[in-house]
């Protein structure tokens, strides 16, 4: 399994390293990691995956920080990942982050 690292600070969603030898077509094989500021505490969190064709997934991020990549989105040259938080009537995104695939 691999696993991919990234840090949500406020609204911004950060990769922790750029990613290389990610290739398509795998299926739960990539985990994406996240470590959430405190803003981010009591928040339920979902990570949206979408592909270069509109391909999406959406995945609870569970107690662990933790959602694997499906293969409906590994099909392409790229993975477009976002992060949606909601508290009650609050919600709150991230800006996009792209992952080259080979």
């Amino acid at each position: 399994m691999k696993q991919l690292e990234f840090t949500v600070t406020d609204m911004t969603l950060k990769a922790n390293e750029t990613y290389h030898g990610i290739v398509r077509g795998t299926d739960n094989h990539i985990v994406l990691h996240f470590v959430f500021d405190p803003s981010w505490r009591n928040k339920r969190k979902v990570v949206h995956m979408e592909d270069v064709e509109g391909n999406a997934y959406n995945c609870i991020i569970g107690k662990d920080n933790k959602a694997s990549v499906p293969s409906v989105v590994t099909g392409t040259s790229r993975i477009y990942i976002k992060v949606y938080g909601k508290q009650g009537s609050v919600t709150v995104n991230t800006n996009t982050v792209v992952i080259e695939q080979e």
